[in-house]
């Protein structure tokens, strides 16, 4: 069980290049605490961006004090799932799909499920629903 100990970085100075972080202490079997500590930039999220919908952690096991993104829940609305794609997605407008890391953002998002349209209105409908004006 870890727990946080109302442990806090703020009246920690860390030396330059460094940084504090909350970490269960090394070793710890049973009851673990979250101690600050002072880790080098490069092993911190402080220089670490992450795309829209995910954030930093620090992986402490197995390849210790890595950066990596992590996917939050994301609800997306009727008829869309979140997903990485580097297509842009169809819409009522552009019904091709249209694959192109420069135009279309290479980042995580909510994106119209198979066999819906992107609206105008920015509704996923189905291609009977487009509107065509």
């Amino acid at each position: 069980m870890i727990s946080l100990n109302s442990a806090t970085c703020n009246n920690v100075t860390c030396p330059a290049g460094q940084t504090c972080d909350l970490r269960v202490e090394e070793d710890c079997a049973d009851d673990c605490a979250m101690k600050p500590i002072c880790i080098p930039l490069k092993l911190s999220c402080v220089n670490f961006t992450c795309p829209q919908g995910e954030e930093c952690r620090i992986r402490n096991w197995q390849t210790p004090n890595i950066p990596y993104c992590h996917i939050l829940n994301t609800t997306c609305p009727e008829n869309e799932k979140y997903t990485h794609t580097t297509c842009c997605e169809l819409t009522c407008q552009r019904r091709e799909l249209f694959c192109d890391t420069e135009i279309c953002a290479d980042r995580p998002k909510c994106t119209c499920n198979k066999g819906f349209y992107r609206r105008k209105d920015g509704k996923c409908v189905k291609k009977e629903l487009c509107d065509y004006k």
